[in-house]
């Protein structure tokens, strides 16, 4: 990650990841940013918004990976079942 995030940052996502009502919030937020869609829509201004979003997105999966990559798995197994 580009940014040094501290370690109790992480701690505490770990705390949320291994909950299932954690990994719950957590994909409902990454649904939010629209990081599995694109961001595409043919008008600049929209599309540059969405890309913003989907931006914060990725930046909650790379923390969520660098935190613990067995947990983030668990979390998109999770997501498939849905």
């Amino acid at each position: 990650m580009s940014k040094k995030i501290s370690r109790s940052v992480v701690d505490d996502l770990m705390d949320v990841m291994n909950t299932s009502q954690g990994r719950n919030v957590l994909r409902e937020i990454l649904a939010s940013t629209g990081v599995d869609i694109s961001s595409y829509t043919g008008q600049t201004t929209q599309t540059v918004f969405h890309e913003g979003r989907r931006s914060i997105g990725l930046n909650l999966i790379e923390l969520m990976v660098d935190a613990s990559p067995d947990l983030y798995l668990i979390l998109m197994k999770e997501k498939l079942n849905d």
